[in-house]
């Protein structure tokens, strides 16, 4: 009899031991295993794990009118004073962001009230993400080879900072100079024209754009330097970004009001 007794108790339990089980599994790990579309082919190590990611084809872009999201039809590309007429009915297209303004990209306050990051890449379809100060750093000079696979350029006359992947193969007919020049104006460290570029982008080469920053509605810097956000904080009223001029890159700091540049990424996942 007891034993009828225990085996009924345990056979009401099973649908809420079922429920219980279902509830605690194991979430999908994020990431990918081959480059979405809207990725560039390179994969670029972030961290002493070994993870790595795959950076978008261009900077982001938002339009105001629309609610679309997209990626910059060449990485080269950026919109400098187009940035100016920013705002909710705007029929162009921006790419100057204060930080984490994934909900609200039309922000022009310059007030300290940039307080919670909401990720950009939260509005497009994937995984896609922004990186860390640390992921960037990382790729920037704690990479294997990092000194070897960083420099700024020019594509025909687009300022940039030019990072290569981990395991890169220069095309036939490309040059590739690394390390910088010593004057942060001079972008001839390294020139391509567009077709030459073509051959680096398709080996896997990224190309951030100097693209300048906005505050309100006044944008400057245009082709002079850039600043990319990361999704760190630095501060109550700051976070970290990538900056560069034509002479060097390192990891900075800016008020979060900054309208800057946007380039996401998206994780490999490890099979």
């Amino acid at each position: 009899m007891k034993y009828k007794i225990a085996i009924l108790i345990m056979l009401a339990f099973l649908p809420f031991l079922s429920t219980f089980s279902s509830c605690h599994k194991e979430k999908p790990e994020r990431g990918v295993t081959s480059p979405p579309e809207g990725a560039l082919p390179g994969l670029f190590t972030v961290d002493r794990t070994g993870n790595q990611v795959w950076l978008s084809r261009g900077n982001l872009q938002y339009q105001a009118s629309s609610g679309q999201w997209r990626f910059a039809p060449h990485q080269y590309s950026y919109l400098g004073d187009a940035n100016t007429t920013i705002g909710d009915t705007l029929g162009g297209w921006i790419d100057l962001f204060g930080w984490g303004t994934g909900l609200n990209p039309c922000d022009t306050s310059t007030q300290m009230d940039y307080y919670q990051f909401h990720d950009w890449g939260s509005n497009l379809e994937g995984d896609w993400r922004t990186l860390t100060i640390g992921e960037w750093k990382y790729i920037l000079s704690e990479r294997p080879g990092a000194d070897s696979l960083c420099s700024t350029g020019s594509v025909d006359s687009l300022h940039g900072l030019i990072l290569l992947p981990d395991k890169w193969v220069l095309p036939s007919g490309c040059t590739f100079r690394k390390g910088f020049g010593n004057d942060p104006n001079d972008w001839q460290h390294n020139h391509y024209s567009f077709s030459q570029w073509s051959q680096m982008e398709a080996n896997g080469a990224v190309f951030l754009p100097a693209a300048g920053h906005r505050w309100g509605r006044n944008v400057g810097r245009v082709g002079v330097y850039g600043n990319y956000w990361s999704s760190s904080s630095y501060y109550v009223n700051s976070s970290f970004h990538l900056g560069f001029y034509a002479n060097g890159a390192a990891e900075g700091y800016n008020y979060r009001f900054y309208g800057q540049s946007v380039r996401l990424a998206v994780d490999r996942r490890r099979e």
